[in-house]
């Protein structure tokens, strides 16, 4: 066998004539390493692993994370497979990525997405993407207003009963308002034993007692017929969120005023009834007496107002979707506003579903179970977008 040297093996160059070849060219060359210049025969390829899908056309290996093996001859990695040639796939860019994610994306299915451990696992990928809800929040308004009681309106179980009211007197209970308020009327229950004439008063606190004259109503003559007697303020007057006030009934006879609990949280002061009630008030007050039943009709903060909402779906990792269609309603801002979220569909809940036929009946397997289907989305969550709203209940 005749031995032939070359110098620098620039391989093929089909398009010449043979005999026109430079030295170091070849019309035919195959299996030749070219990238060196020497003539060196390609390496024999080597078998990694059998196809789970025969028909795959492009992989992609996932190296084991806890033994960090990153040779493509490892067993403990997770090999992609994917139908369609051109595919890409692509590690999280998200920084730190919690979950490990793993991208990929193709010409022939939509981009598609799944978590190292998931991988590991042997588990399904997900559709990447978060679809909208196609319908509006259910959203409805109850009650509300402006009127609101404070005080003592009630009786429970723990009741002293009535207790005598001497003429002469103002009796009154502390209140603190939850938020800024103004005192309309001061209400109570007498059970009356002739005339009484009566004033609603209202007091700042001066160390756990009535201080200051705040307001007062017109003198009001109690009508016999009437169960709850109530005075109307001449001046509604205005109050403060989680400041202490005292509010309560001036009178010029006695009467018998039922009490609201066993609690001694009342304050009395013996005055002579007229049209303008003693101010300050910093001596005799006599405290620690029953909690009578007396409150306040006070006109709250609350506004009629306009609120708009939305909602998203939000998958296991974080991801979230666009808003659906926002709805506005009108209500008063301290109503009970209910609302009411659609879920997804079964399909992209992350977990395997019952399959039912064209008329909603599930579908059975021939044991009479269902048949099940892999979800392609794992959405887990719903979160709710409220707008602000002014004081003329315009949405913001």
């Amino acid at each position: 066998m005749t031995a032939y040297k070359i110098d620098k093996f620039g391989g093929m160059l089909p398009a010449w004539d043979t005999r026109l070849l430079p030295e170091g060219q070849a019309d035919h060359s195959i299996n030749c390493y070219l990238f060196s210049g020497a003539l060196t025969g390609w390496r024999q390829p080597k078998k990694l692993r059998d196809l789970t899908n025969s028909a795959a056309q492009f992989v992609y290996r996932v190296a084991n994370m806890d033994t960090d093996d990153t040779r493509l001859t490892a067993d403990d990695g997770k090999w992609l497979e994917f139908l369609d040639p051109d595919t890409t796939v692509m590690r999280s860019p998200v920084v730190q990525d919690i979950w490990n994610r793993f991208y990929y994306a193709n010409t022939t299915q939509a981009p598609r997405y799944n978590t190292y451990q998931r991988i590991m696992a042997d588990e399904h990928d997900w559709i990447l993407g978060v679809p909208a809800s196609g319908c509006t929040p259910g959203v409805q308004v109850t009650g509300g207003g402006d009127t609101i009681e404070v005080g003592y309106p009630t009786v429970d179980q723990t009741s002293l009963g009535a207790q005598y009211i001497p003429g002469h007197h103002i009796t009154m209970v502390p209140f603190v308002p939850t938020g800024s308020m103004l005192i309309q009327s001061i209400s109570f229950n007498p059970t009356l034993s002739g005339s009484l004439n009566f004033t609603g008063v209202v007091y700042s606190d001066l160390n756990g007692k009535p201080y200051e004259l705040l307001g007062y109503s017109s003198v009001t003559v109690a009508d016999p017929v009437q169960a709850t007697q109530t005075a109307v303020m001449t001046n509604p007057v205005s109050v403060i969120s989680n400041n202490t006030y005292w509010m309560g009934i001036a009178s010029d006879a006695p009467f018998y005023l039922e009490t609201a609990n066993d609690e001694l949280l009342s304050a009395g002061y013996q005055a002579t009834f007229n049209n303008a009630p003693p101010d300050p008030l910093n001596t005799g007050a006599v405290t620690m007496v029953p909690t009578f039943r007396i409150w306040g009709n006070l006109l709250g903060a609350s506004v009629f107002e306009a609120r708009g909402y939305v909602y998203t779906w939000v998958t296991e990792y974080g991801e979230e979707g666009p808003p659906s269609e926002p709805v506005v309603v009108n209500g008063w801002s301290n109503g009970t506003w209910t609302i009411t979220l659609w879920q997804p569909l079964p399909e992209n809940m992350g977990a395997d579903y019952p399959t039912t036929d064209v008329d909603g009946n599930p579908i059975l397997d021939e044991l009479g179970n269902p048949v099940m289907a892999e979800a392609v989305r794992n959405i887990t969550h719903t979160r709710i977008y409220r707008t602000i709203s002014n004081q003329s209940g315009l949405v913001r």
